[in-house]
Parts: C-alpha cells; sequence; structure tokens
C-alpha cells in the first residue's frame, strides 16, 4: 500500500494526521492499518482511509474475537461470506492501483 498525497481528496488531512500517517504506512502497511484504527477512530478522513480504517477494524476485531489468540500459530480468519466480500467492493472508493 502507498500513501500519496492527493489534492482533490476531501476532508483534507491536517499536516499531523498526514505526516503521522505517511510515517505508519511508510513502515509497513500493517503499521498503518493499525494507525488507521486505533489511532484515527473519529478523525475526519477522505474515503480511502476511510475505506481502509473500516477493512483494519473488522480484521482486528475478527483477531480479538478468536479464541486461540494467544497462540499465534493457530489464529484463523474464516473468510467473510460472499454477500460481505461484495459489499465490501462495492463500497470501496476509486483508488489508484499500482503495479510492482
Amino acid at each position: 500500500m502507498f500513501v500519496e498525497p492527493d489534492d482533490q481528496a476531501e476532508p483534507k488531512l491536517s499536516p499531523s494526521t498526514a505526516t503521522r500517517l505517511t510515517e505508519a504506512f511508510g513502515a509497513a502497511p500493517a503499521r498503518g492499518l493499525e494507525a488507521l484504527a486505533s489511532g484515527f477512530l473519529h478523525e475526519p478522513l477522505p474515503p480511502t482511509f476511510v475505506f481502509w480504517r473500516g477493512v483494519a477494524q473488522r480484521l482486528f476485531t475478527a483477531l480479538c474475537h478468536n479464541p486461540n489468540l494467544q497462540d499465534a500459530s493457530t489464529i484463523t480468519i474464516p473468510k467473510p461470506a460472499e454477500a460481505e466480500w461484495s459489499a465490501l467492493a462495492e463500497g470501496a472508493p476509486p483508488m489508484r492501483a499500482w503495479s510492482i
């Protein structure tokens, strides 16, 4: 996942929010998702960040409800139902695709 400025995104990120997110995602995509799901819960964010914050919150909720949380080697997260996947995809805002 890459984070880059988007002058057309609304609402605009404050300079401090932009710096914190850039640093978090720069460290690792997982760190960025963790930051979105914990440090920016009530922060007004552009649609792309709101989408990924929701994905991260779903992931962390599933992890927290996992009975095997103490043993990382046995953690499994059930695959969402097809309707959930479809709803998630349909609700995603436009995003740039990157190829490596």
